[in-house]
């Protein structure tokens, strides 16, 4: 019996996601429940369990390749290794011993130079890329899925721009960008017979940068083995090279391993980013967005959060918004609602996404029932998912099911901005700075506290209106009624 491994739905939003890492290669035994493979979303990467045990068969789609649409089978799992994988129509090939092969998925084996034409396999942007820098496309081997001709083989083949010898393999390229440390981490997860086959006809730097970053002993092994290895099959050397760049891959992706990019270099997107800047982009082409703005008198907030700390307690500004947002969502429900193809979703919940930078990207965790929470519990909350996210620990529950998002950028001393609606929603909240500002009471001018806020609002779900009516809600919670406020 053959169990199909599928990209999981991780969230009501989610559509596709992209595997980042293997944990196991294919022939290798898996027990059910046991972390399978890494798969990066809009969201944030999360790990996925092995849905049965036995043998996992075969692997279809290799870490770092497009993205995949939910519920399609990456991969099959068999009772034993005699059982055959069905032929899903995707290539994959055997996984290469050692380390790496429990960590990243079998790359797609590269292809010889295709005559250019209609059967030239290149991404737009390689081709782009390859006239700039007067690179012969026909003449480079394709190391993408199926052999396709990525940025990186353009990158490789011209030398990148800083030296490196044209022709030179992609993985060589990318180890003169790395600094020691980042070599010697991915020395670790790679078996030394590995490293003996990359380095047969490599260049005399490869060798250097390998050789300085091993122990004594270990460099004399590896030269000992080289010096034996004689004719060797230029598919496993291939193979061992490619072993080196998923790991590379694998490494950039989770954010730990930094590639040395200089001036007139193009650094690849990859996890989050990479997912975020394609999700945004859709989201800024298709949604009719429109912005409303308003500044909003923060003496009451401002009074509120000293009280707040004189008692031991803490209560932030973008708590305060948060819990505004949450009542302004629950007297105005067509904010709280998600735009779908079928139509507009009122939702029953008021759940107040707060985007969060972090390294890699942004997130956006979310604090439930906004509305019914008081100010203490939505500071408390609020504050332990930022520590969360900034430590990458948030759970998919504490990023899923968001009716509307807040994003302040008031604690980098920005003023004012416009956000991008996240999708479905229909509305974002971009929140500046409290500041200083002379405003007009009773026809004198007067010092006092101001906020600006911008309503960014999805014109095919609301008017121009409802979002007046929902930002004079915002500011009379925060200037008139906050600690009132059930």
């Amino acid at each position: 019996m053959v169990t199909p491994v599928i990209m999981p739905k991780l969230g009501e939003t989610m559509e596709e996601g992209k595997v980042v890492g293997w944990r196991r290669g294919e022939g290798d035994s898996v027990t059910k429940g046991d972390i399978l493979f890494e798969v990066s979303t809009d969201k944030a990467n999360f790990e996925v369990e092995a849905p049965a045990s036995g043998v996992l068969l075969k692997i279809l789609r290799a870490a770092g390749e497009e993205m995949v649409p939910v519920t399609s089978t990456i991969a099959w799992i068999g009772d034993s290794r005699d059982e055959k994988a069905p032929d899903a129509g995707a290539s994959s090939t055997a996984s290469p011993p050692g380390k790496a092969a429990s960590m990243a998925a079998p790359a797609p084996k590269a292809m010889a130079p295709v005559p250019e034409g209609e059967g030239l396999k290149a991404s737009p942007y390689a081709r782009k890329l390859a006239a700039g820098k007067g690179v012969d496309i026909t003449k480079i081997t394709g190391t993408g899925p199926g052999g396709r001709i990525v940025e990186q083989d353009v990158l490789a083949a011209a030398g990148a721009g800083s030296g490196v010898a044209s022709g030179m393999h992609p993985f060589e390229a990318e180890f003169a960008l790395l600094e020691d440390l980042g070599v010697q981490m991915i020395l670790r997860e790679i078996d030394q017979k590995d490293v003996v086959l990359a380095l047969h006809g490599a260049g005399r730097a490869t060798v250097d940068i390998i050789f300085r970053n091993v122990s004594t002993r270990a460099r004399k092994m590896i030269e000992e083995d080289l010096a034996a290895l004689g004719s060797v099959r230029a598919d496993s050397v291939e193979k061992a090279r490619d072993t080196f760049l998923r790991v590379i891959r694998f490494l950039e992706d989770r954010g730990e391993l930094v590639i040395r990019r200089g001036p007139g270099m193009v650094a690849p997107l990859a996890g989050i980013r990479k997912v975020a800047a394609e999700r945004l982009t859709k989201a800024w082409r298709e949604i009719p967005h429109f912005q409303l703005v308003r500044d909003i008198r923060m003496e009451r907030c401002a009074a509120l959060k000293k009280a707040a700390e004189g008692k031991g307690g803490k209560a932030s500004y973008n708590a305060m918004v948060i819990k505004a947002v949450g009542v302004a969502l629950r007297e105005h429900p067509e904010f709280n609602a998600h735009y779908l193809p079928e139509g507009i979703r009122t939702l029953t919940e008021v759940n107040v996404g707060m985007a969060v930078g972090i390294k890699d990207g942004l997130v956006v965790p979310v604090v439930r029932d906004a509305d019914k929470r008081s100010l203490a519990e939505v500071s408390l909350e609020a504050s332990a998912l930022m520590k969360k996210a900034v430590a990458g620990k948030l759970s998919l529950a504490e990023m899923s099911d968001g009716s509307f998002t807040v994003t302040n950028l008031g604690m980098h001393g920005i003023d004012s901005f416009t956000a991008i609606i996240n999708p479905p929603q229909v509305g974002i909240l971009a929140v500046g700075k409290v500041r200083e500002a002379a405003v007009v009471e009773d026809g004198k001018v007067v010092p006092g506290l101001v906020m600006t806020v911008t309503l960014s609002a999805d014109h095919r779900a609301v008017d121009g209106l409802r979002g007046a009516l929902f930002l004079e809600t915002v500011r009379k919670v925060l200037e008139e009624s906050l600690d009132e406020a059930p």
